[in-house]
């Protein structure tokens, strides 16, 4: 079985297939209470608001936003292969963001020791493009995602941790696999592209100079050319 499903992706519920992660990754060793002290900087508004994206420095409503103290920062960034030419907005609802922060800081900092984090906001958006797709030919990495696929990821994350989880993190085409079965189960081995993709998102990113997202890990370099050599790659059977 991949390493990959050997971790574990929690859906937040009721939102699903929205979910939190915890991982070294993202920070070892935070403190609590500077966490908190990050969170505390976050919106209360209950009303939404139109946050500009990649707006101009010092706005009010701007993405993305961070808070950092002592260490420990917060932020709330759009997420996805999307054009962002035309894009300017993300509708949000600052306090249900900053609720749900609080909850996924308790998990991951608290709970599990000092670990950073992280957890989508839309992902539906992506799973609901990405579904009717054909995942065979050609690679998903040259499909044109619009900008309606965007998602948010509100990250924890500590000095060094993993930036950009949305795009960076193998676990975001791992959850679009799991998001491919129903009723909370993954689907069946036999309809594994996705999960192939996050193993050779992981895979790859290791030994690229330079982080790749995971929508252009297929067109890395030294990218398998077929899917024997895929999975002779990562080194596991996952059911063909």
């Amino acid at each position: 079985m991949s390493g990959l499903v050997a971790d574990t992706i929690y859906p937040l519920s009721p939102l699903s297939p929205d979910f939190h992660y915890c991982h070294a990754r993202f920070g070892q060793d935070l403190k609590a209470t500077a966490c908190s002290r990050a969170w505390d900087k976050m919106a209360d508004v209950i009303t939404p608001r139109l946050y500009s994206i990649h707006g101009n420095h010092g706005e009010d409503w701007a993405l993305p936003w961070i808070s950092v103290v002592d260490g420990c920062a917060i932020t709330i960034e759009v997420a996805g292969p999307y054009d962002p030419i035309g894009t300017a907005y993300y509708v949000l609802a600052p306090d249900a963001i900053r609720r749900t922060t609080k909850w996924v800081m308790n998990q991951c900092v608290d709970i599990e020791g000092g670990l950073g984090g992280y957890f989508t906001v839309d992902f539906t958006k992506m799973v609901r493009y990405i579904a009717p797709l054909k995942t065979d030919a050609p690679a998903i990495s040259y499909y044109i995602f619009p900008a309606t696929t965007m998602f948010l990821t509100v990250s924890i994350t500590g000095e060094g941790g993993l930036l950009q989880p949305g795009n960076y993190d193998p676990m975001i085409p791992l959850a679009l696999w799991y998001s491919r079965g129903s009723n909370g189960h993954p689907p069946p081995f036999r309809d594994p592209f996705f999960l192939t993709y996050a193993e050779m998102s992981r895979t790859l990113s290791q030994h690229l100079p330079n982080p790749e997202t995971w929508w252009n890990v297929l067109r890395a370099p030294n990218k398998p050319d077929g899917d024997a050599e895929l999975i002779e790659l990562l080194g596991h059977n996952i059911g063909l």
